[in-house]
């Protein structure tokens, strides 16, 4: 049984290696946030969307929560000592900027960076315009959502540029790695292969 922590720039695929993951076996491990349900998030099986007020009750059942971006993202105790027991791989990602703390709670776990190479950012914007814009938003639902995806692309450079500090982390298990991706064939060929390979 092993606990593998997804990170790495917002849009580069972790939800989406998740998601691959739980069709082969591993626990993807619920996230709680209590931000706004995305449209393209209503097939999403790993995280459970909550009030503000639930989450304010919560905190305590969290072995970890964070901020990101005004919303609060958090990890059940009790959801990680039941898969435990029951001998499940979990999977889970969080941001690269919030893996430390979650670390230094569960040492343990295999680090499994997706890393893209800053003249590669198009990728990014290419993937979250795909994942959050409808065909059918209003021009003025676009304008605010491409202007939060170029927020979060600056977020995913200051991530990006800080990658020499998370390296650090790899010290503390043998089992983690790092990826670039640079297209959807990476995660395919490369990095789903690695994670299932450590079965």
């Amino acid at each position: 049984m092993h606990i593998f922590v997804i990170t790495g720039p917002s849009g580069v695929g972790k939800s989406h290696l998740i998601n691959e993951l739980s069709k082969n076996g591993l626990y993807p491990l619920e996230v709680y946030t209590d931000r706004t349900r995305r449209p393209s998030e209503e097939r999403v099986t790993d995280r459970v969307y909550i009030s503000v007020d639930e989450f304010n009750k919560s905190l305590n059942d969290f072995l970890y929560w964070f901020e990101f971006q005004g919303n609060r993202y958090g990890y059940k105790k009790d959801d990680i000592e039941k898969q435990r027991k029951l001998g499940r791989s979990i999977c889970f990602n969080i941001t690269p900027t919030h893996l430390k703390f979650l670390l230094e709670r569960l040492p343990e776990a295999v680090t499994i960076y997706l890393n893209t190479p800053v003249e590669d950012f198009d990728l990014l914007f290419r993937r979250m315009v795909e994942r959050d814009i409808s065909p059918g938003d209003f021009e003025k639902d676009r304008e605010k959502k491409v202007k939060k995806i170029e927020s979060r692309l600056k977020s995913a450079l200051s991530e990006a540029i800080d990658y020499g500090e998370i390296e650090k982390v790899f010290s503390l298990n043998p089992m983690s790695r790092s990826f670039v991706v640079k297209d959807d064939r990476t995660l395919y060929e490369e990095v789903l292969p690695y994670i299932l390979g450590c079965q």
